[in-house]
């Protein structure tokens, strides 16, 4: 998808996240609500600090609620698997709906009941397989390293990644050492006791072992993608230096030397050329990243009907022009169009590279090396 795409579902989740943990702050509310009246009833608690006592309810509401639960998830992860392309983008847009979620919940939760009155106000989080229960600090540190992760992923997708047996075991243990820290206190719970400490060394060791170890991944990563992608581009000088070296006095003598040319060449309309030049290709190459996409998205479509055709002349198998392309009334282009336009790109990079190659001897221009992006 163009960056543009990207952005519009980057704040589409973040929508969904804050209006989905508002729901979740007004269940918990409604259920505070109208088993307060009950609780009270039975007489003291010892669970005072706990917003819901979930196992005060009966066996089949519960149950309920750890279906609800369930079905959370499996919401989130379907609007994650809509929001994304390619897998690091899907996995992103999880971890940062599920990180906004959580916050948008504690925050409506304060705002509607002013509960949590502080970080370290105690919290039954999930009841999966049993009960979570730590600080609030815990879970929106959590789903503050979530929410960083999580963008980090999906805009970054288009970077290949590899994550080894040794990287994926590291990650599953720093997330098994925080879910133990969580289910720490969970027998205390079910006895409707207050815990009395969190083990928060177990929690941060999990935390840092996790951060760290994405880190080195993502970092190996960004070199590998880094190594791949350098080439030589160019540095555009609109005015001469004032001082010439040697080299550069060198660079600007052959410029009578361009073939073709028997007198100096005015270098402000090689310039302007190069520029729009440039421009022209970085647009074709976006169109050509744009069908990409959209034949993508295509093959996913058409994957279960795989007699229909992608592009040519109309199938039998496909009754609507418009089937083609998930995207309504936007047919796909002939093969005439797709090698016109591969040859556009060809022609202009052949063109740029002339271009460059005459700023290059004129003095006008400098080689330099271009991690991103095309020419500069």
């Amino acid at each position: 998808m163009t960056r543009r795409e990207q952005g519009t579902a980057y704040g589409a989740l973040w929508v969904l996240a804050v209006a989905f943990g508002w729901i979740e702050a007004s269940v918990v509310a409604y259920l505070r609500e109208i088993h307060a009246a009950e609780l009270s009833l039975q007489g003291p608690s010892d669970l005072p600090g706990l917003q819901v006592t979930l196992l005060s309810l009966p066996g089949h509401l519960v149950s309920l609620e750890m279906a609800r639960e369930v079905c959370t998830v499996v919401l989130l992860v379907a609007v994650s698997w809509l929001a994304g392309r390619r897998p690091a983008d899907r996995a992103g847009a999880f971890l940062l709906s599920f990180g906004v979620w959580d916050l948008a919940y504690y925050g409506v939760l304060r705002l509607l009941v002013g509960w949590p009155d502080s970080l370290s106000a105690w919290d039954i989080l999930f009841l999966i397989p049993l009960p979570w229960v730590a600080p609030v600090w815990a879970p929106i540190t959590v789903a503050a390293l979530l929410i960083l992760a999580g963008s980090y992923l999906f805009w970054t997708s288009e970077r290949e990644r590899h994550y080894r047996w040794v990287d994926i075991g590291a990650l599953a243990v720093s997330v098994l050492m925080t879910i133990a820290a969580f289910l720490f206190g969970s027998r205390t719970v079910m006895d409707h006791r207050v815990p009395e400490r969190f083990p928060a060394w177990l929690f941060w060791a999990g935390v840092v072992l996790g951060t760290a170890w994405f880190l080195r991944v993502e970092g190996r990563a960004a070199r590998q993608t880094g190594a791949r992608k350098r080439w030589l581009g160019v540095r555009v000088r609109t005015t001469m230096p004032e001082q010439r070296t040697d080299t550069m006095q060198g660079a600007v003598t052959p410029a009578r030397e361009v073939p073709g040319a028997h007198v100096r060449v005015d270098p402000d309309p090689v310039i302007r050329e190069y520029t729009e030049t440039r421009r022209r290709l970085d647009r074709l190459v976006e169109d050509a990243r744009e069908l990409g996409e959209r034949l993508e998205r295509l093959g996913h479509g058409l994957f279960g009907h795989p007699a229909r055709m992608i592009v040519g002349p109309p199938d039998p198998f496909i009754e609507d022009q418009n089937e083609w392309d998930i995207v309504p009334s936007h047919p796909l282009p002939s093969i005439d169009r797709l090698v016109a336009l591969t040859n556009d790109i060809r022609g202009m990079s052949a063109r740029v590279e002339e271009l460059r190659e005459r700023l290059i001897l004129m003095g006008r221009a400098d080689i330099v090396e271009q991690p991103d992006g095309f020419f500069h």
